[in-house]
């Protein structure tokens, strides 16, 4: 085994890049390196489950943290251990410096003020264009969930309701003239009632007494602590809530991209940034992240997406990627880069597996054993 004494022996610095090895050519054995380009790049690993894509990607970032700041958007908390060193790796031990866990925190319900913020939610259309407009009615629920439950149940469906309801609100400014359509308020109120369970809106006791963290700028808070792992802590229930998590931490960053020009990843991007071509449909976590791929690249941010599916990711992500890191994939996936995957070796027991490089503009692919993860792996 290797400890790395000085991890800028391993970097080739070439006009601001930084090329990290990251495995070794099947047929020659020579070090297949990844360009950081040290400023705008976007990247994707696609690989069936459990083909080692998450270990790929730590091997990736432990390096880049040295030297700009890293964030991971960590679906199911397969990266909190990455500040830890694999004295098992053969190749290089190392683990993330200044990592800070994020976890247990959530919003107040006035940050969440676009549609997309609720289309993330799973709210519909027209539900999420009344939550917007409702959740910047602070006045009236006070950022308190369980208010803002109540107003959603006085929200009248009948036409004997109305009368109530705008006697209940009129000195507040707010009234309706026509009733809600009742499927369409039973579909709200469910929604919301889900929401509350999921803990992403702060109750106001629970910021008082510190049982769970307030993220009113994301940005400041990267830019104060410099690499930070998102711990969602999701399962396959919980996507939606993943969505929103993902898509306002975004949002919050991005005008603070200059300064920090942060390497990005995101795990299950199939997921929190799916193949969804009607706007009405796209959460916030999508809009966001096609935002920093097409309208952010002059901020210098370095864009990782981590997935099983490449069909599955969005496609403004995967036509825009500078390299692909891929492994076997599910046989309905991508037919473009078939023949590069479809003889690719993946021997579970043994811990051996097979990727294909395809870098944009190169005209040849690489294929490659992928090194040792050099920080701790589940």
């Amino acid at each position: 085994m290797k400890p790395i004494k000085n991890l800028f022996l391993i970097f080739i610095l070439i006009f601001g890049s930084v090329f990290i090895p990251m495995g070794k050519n099947i047929f020659t054995g020579k070090k297949v390196l990844f360009n950081e380009r040290g400023s705008f790049g976007v990247n994707v690993i696609a690989a069936v489950t459990r083909y080692g894509k998450s270990s790929l990607v730590k091997l990736l970032y432990v390096m880049i943290s040295k030297h700009r700041p890293v964030l991971v958007f960590d679906y199911r908390g397969e990266h909190i251990d990455s500040m830890y060193s694999n004295f098992k790796s053969r190749d290089y031990i190392a683990g993330v410096n200044n990592l800070t866990i994020l976890e247990d925190f959530g919003f107040m319900i006035s940050d969440f003020t676009s549609v997309s913020d609720w289309r993330s939610l799973g709210f519909a259309s027209k539900g999420a264009l009344m939550m917007s407009e409702l959740s910047r009615r602070v006045d009236i629920h006070k950022n308190d969930p369980d208010i803002f439950y109540r107003l959603l149940l006085d929200l009248p469906d009948t036409n004997e309701e109305i009368t109530a309801f705008n006697d209940k609100y009129k000195h507040l400014n707010l009234s309706y003239e026509n009733r809600i359509n009742s499927s369409s308020k039973d579909s709200i109120v469910n929604s919301f009632r889900f929401t509350m369970k999921s803990g992403i809106f702060i109750y106001p006791d629970e910021l008082e007494d510190g049982t769970k963290n307030y993220i009113e700028d994301f940005g400041r808070y990267m830019y104060e602590h410099r690499n930070v792992i998102v711990n969602l802590k999701m399962n396959e229930l919980d996507e939606f809530i993943a969505k929103a998590y993902a898509g306002k931490l975004l949002e919050q960053l991005a005008p603070w991209l200059t300064l920090i020009k942060p390497c990005i990843i995101l795990e299950e991007a199939d997921i929190l940034v799916p193949n969804v071509v009607d706007r009405d449909d796209q959460p916030s976590s999508l809009t966001q992240a096609i935002k920093y791929v097409i309208k952010l690249q002059k901020y210098n941010p370095e864009l990782f997406f981590i997935c099983q599916d490449l069909g599955r990711l969005n496609s403004t992500v995967v036509g825009n990627a500078h390299t692909l890191i891929l492994g076997q994939m599910p046989d309905d996936t991508y037919s473009k880069y078939r023949e590069h995957t479809q003889d690719l070796r993946w021997e579970h027991d043994d811990n051996y597996r097979e990727f294909a490089v395809v870098t944009k503009g190169r005209k040849w692919v690489e294929k490659m054993v992928p090194l040792d993860c050099p920080c701790k792996s589940w």
